[in-house]
């Protein structure tokens, strides 16, 4: 009997065995330092004891940037190694400190992409947002007693924290110190404050949306504010401390000349001008709506709402910068010019993608009055244009049923209806209603208008003159 309760635990401890990290499996980066595991197996009246050795891949020092109050500056830090990387199921950061004793500091860092729910800010906590890292949370509450939290990023700042919620602030509680000194940080609150309480922003990008976005900003040296009730009415602030719906933070750098192409392929300057009149402004996720003006992109930019062009505007792709319009670009009884600053194949670009009904750059259909909105006059003198239209929209041109506007390319003139479509050096045109075209004045083939055959390709869907469309 003894040696079948002695053979029963050898049984289990070798069961055991297996769950030990490093004992048959490999041990993960961010679990503790181990050297040993002791195993103790109790049978009735015997006892068995195995120790097995566990060797854990060291960490590596993670780089970030960090704010150097006495420089005034953002500058080059590693942690230690002593950090975990946050898990979706990691809800509680941090650790509360006895009375009277400073702080409990705690390292984090995200590094893939990562969705969690509620967070718990515990004690004195530090996150880095790797690049090219998403956080996405549903709130980041704060426990009991004084706690902080201090964002970092690194050096191309892509690292992002979005945190949304329904009702209660996305981030803070009461009393929390926040800190933004790198990466991007989205909090959006549709009831309640984005951001309770106080929060400093040295470096990176805080967007706040809320009701209000916060009660108190403060910015590093060189950092911008703007605030509004949305992003339209945003206007640059010295300090925040009132309650607007809407606050953008970012790094401001000074204005200067911008070169580019004009329509002869001749090089331009563009002045900067004055702080109190500018002479262009900087397209950025917060602008759009353009307005009778030069806008320069200098840098990747991703615009989530329809912009919006009103009179003749001038819009510079600069070399290495993208501009995504993900709603699209109206230029309806408007006029825009686009421009790149080289000819090579790293010049700027603009991704427009229409939405249902509308141009990617041009008119649209407003479902509220049932009406076709046309596409105004777009002149492509530059850059690398990717434009898309939902259903019943063109690339480049008319929403709905509406009058396509004026194209106009480098080599090619072009005023068609809807449907007219531009690309570097062909354009494509879907001639299907062709035969439903009664006014005398308007083109029933592309291949009607001069030039056209040098750079054009008219195809038809013969099935839409039977009255078949899909």
């Amino acid at each position: 009997m003894n040696m079948k309760r002695i053979l029963s635990a050898a049984l289990v401890l070798a069961m055991l065995v297996g769950l030990v990290p490093g004992a048959g499996v490999t041990a993960k980066a961010d679990d503790e330092p181990t050297t040993t595991k002791t195993i103790t197996q109790d049978t009735e009246n015997h006892q068995a004891t195995m120790t097995v050795s566990v060797n854990v891949p060291a960490k590596e020092p993670v780089a970030y940037l960090d704010w150097n109050d006495t420089q005034k500056k953002l500058v080059s830090a590693t942690s230690g190694m002593d950090y975990l990387y946050v898990t979706s199921d990691m809800t509680a950061w941090g650790q509360q400190a006895e009375v009277g004793d400073p702080a409990i500091t705690t390292w984090y860092v995200v590094d893939k992409n990562v969705t969690i729910d509620t967070v718990t800010v515990t004690g004195d906590v530090r996150l880095i947002l790797c690049d090219g890292a998403t956080l996405n949370a549903c709130r980041i509450d704060e426990g009991l007693g004084t706690n902080a939290l201090t964002i970092y990023g690194q050096s191309a700042g892509t690292g992002k924290l979005i945190v949304t919620n329904a009702n209660d602030p996305a981030i803070g509680a009461m009393s929390i110190l926040l800190t933004v000194n790198g990466g991007a940080v989205e909090a959006t609150s549709e009831n309640g404050p984005a951001i309770f309480g106080s929060f400093t922003v040295n470096g990176g990008t805080v967007t706040a949306i809320g009701n209000p976005a916060t009660y108190n900003a403060t910015v590093g040296d060189g950092m911008t504010i703007l605030a509004g009730d949305s992003a339209a009415d945003a206007q640059p602030v010295d300090s925040y401390s009132s309650q607007k719906r809407w606050v953008y933070i970012e790094k401001g750098t000074p204005l200067t000349n911008v070169t580019y192409l004009d329509e002869k392929g001749a090089s331009q300057t563009l002045e900067a001008g004055l702080i109190d009149n500018p002479g262009y402004t900087r397209v950025r996720p917060y602008t759009p709506t353009w307005s009778n003006g030069w806008y320069v992109v200098d840098k990747n930019v991703t615009i989530d709402e329809r912009v919006a062009v009103t009179g003749t505007v001038h819009l510079i792709l600069c070399d290495g910068a993208e501009l995504k319009a993900t709603k699209g670009i109206t230029t309806t009884g408007a006029t825009l010019n686009i421009y790149a600053q080289s000819t090579g194949d790293n010049m700027g670009k603009l991704t427009a993608t229409g939405g249902s009904g509308a141009a990617g750059i041009g008119g649209y259909f407003d479902n509220n009055s049932f009406t076709s909105y046309g596409g105004g006059t777009v002149t492509i003198n530059g850059g690398t244009v990717n434009a898309t239209g939902g259903s019943n929209g063109a690339g480049i041109g008319g929403g709905g049923n509406a009058d396509g506007g004026t194209v106009r390319g480098t080599r090619l003139v072009l005023e068609g209806t809807n449907g007219t479509y531009l690309a570097e050096t062909t354009l494509t045109n879907d001639a299907a209603y062709a035969a439903y075209i009664t006014e005398p004045d308007v083109p029933r083939s592309v291949y009607e208008i001069e030039g056209a055959r040098e750079v054009a390709v008219e195809f038809r869907s013969f099935s839409k003159t039977a009255g078949f469309t899909g």
